[in-house]
């Protein structure tokens, strides 16, 4: 029955879900006297979204997709001048599952500069863009574009940033970032939907804590890079994993036989068509699978909850390592930015704990054995879909980089 339900929502939600997850891009300007070097980089699959648009011909490569939406898209002004593009959009060699472009400006020289981006906005309202400017002498300013404040000013002459300030910008932008990623709070709620106590959540929470800090700094300090299409999908499979594990412990039988034949099909399918992840990792993925839900049948040690959502915060945290790795950190405050933006991740897990735990409490504690029930089966039914969907979608985005 949960099944059929999840898939049935599942179909419902897809559209839903590919609308309101995280969807961002990024921009660096490095300005050298009158010169304006500028690097722009998106994801893949955020180019995808613009299938929608009529005027835009899906025939052609998505990097020509994204250079034909957003060239008449943006534009810099210096001393309220409109700055002339040298060179037209190019497209650059990039990271497995991204599109990077590359231009340049001439500019007058000023103390003030102002950029208008208006790319992707109408096509996904939810839209973020991150723009990093550093300047000659190595002082560096960030921006966050959305849909409601397409055009920002800097202000060069202001005094720079002192550590304190550094620190409250990082916050904002991890708690902005997890409140915004919808894949991560879909995780957290699967997470709060098998623990049965406060010391569960405890557990839970800190281990995926403690793994998503430690692969967001090695990846943000460019120690550890792995595939990020590949991230993205087991993010989105982590999510079905944990629903399955509480659909095991309900139902009081193996779910293996339907995690087997899911992974033969995705097999199957890149295979013979050569659609989706590649198959040595599937097989990777399914083989953690059934280890997973063996070690967890039946077995309710705090240390096995700790190690498993660990190894999940590992995956997490290359996730949220993205947006630092495109925007960069400043030299000279590295460390406090890390860890500041480390900080507003965990501020706002704890947000989302004090707004979600509560509701899940009162349903264990306090609704009818109907009403429960119901609830609960509902919540997996979505999370379930909603990660399946993830998965597949991310890992159908593969094929096409």
């Amino acid at each position: 029955m949960l099944f059929r339900l999840s898939l049935l929502i599942l179909l419902l939600l897809c559209e839903q879900a590919y609308s309101h997850t995280r969807s961002q891009s990024f921009s660096k300007w490095n300005i050298q006297a009158d010169q304006v070097q500028l690097t722009i980089s998106i994801l893949s699959r955020e180019v995808t979204r613009l299938a929608a648009d009529e005027n835009i011909d899906v025939s052609l490569p998505l990097e020509q997709i994204f250079i034909n939406h957003i060239t008449d898209k943006f534009h810099l002004k210096m001393a309220k001048t409109v700055c002339s593009m040298n060179t037209p959009l190019i497209s650059l060699p990039s990271r497995n599952g991204y599109i990077r472009l590359e231009s340049s400006f001439t500019c007058p020289t000023a103390q003030s500069l102002e950029i208008s981006w208006q790319a992707m906005f109408d096509m996904v309202p939810s839209h973020l863009h991150y723009a990093h400017i550093k300047l000659q002498d190595g002082r560096s300013y960030e921006l966050v574009l959305s849909d409601a404040r397409r055009t920002q000013q800097v202000h060069f002459n202001d005094t720079p940033k002192s550590l304190w300030d550094t620190s409250v910008s990082y916050i904002e932008l991890g708690v902005e970032h997890i409140l915004i990623g919808l894949d991560h709070l879909t995780f957290l709620l699967a997470l709060l939907l098998l623990c049965r106590s406060a010391k569960q959540v405890f557990i839970l929470i800190t281990g995926f804590t403690l793994g998503h800090s430690l692969t967001l700094t090695l990846s943000v300090l460019g120690w550890l890079q792995p595939n990020t299409i590949t991230i993205e999908a087991l993010i989105g499979f982590s999510i079905a994993l944990v629903v399955l594990e509480n659909i095991q412990r309900q139902v009081s039988r193996s779910v293996l036989s339907w995690v087997a034949l899911f992974f033969v099909l995705l097999i199957f399918s890149k295979l013979i068509f050569n659609i989706g992840l590649p198959a040595l990792t599937l097989l990777g993925i399914f083989i953690f699978s059934l280890a997973y839900l063996i070690l967890v049948k039946g077995n309710d040690k705090a240390s096995l909850q700790f190690m498993l959502t660990l190894a999940f915060g590992f995956i997490h945290g290359f996730g949220f390592a993205e947006v630092l790795r495109e925007i960069g950190l400043p030299a000279s405050q590295l460390g406090v930015a890390l860890f500041s933006f480390n900080i507003g991740v965990e501020i706002g897990q704890v947000l989302v704990l004090c707004l979600i735990g509560p509701a899940i409490y009162m349903m264990h504690k306090k609704a009818s054995h109907r009403f429960r029930s119901l609830a609960f089966d509902s919540s997996l039914a979505i999370v379930f879909a909603m990660g399946c969907y993830w998965f597949i979608s991310r890992s159908l985005t593969f094929s096409f980089n």
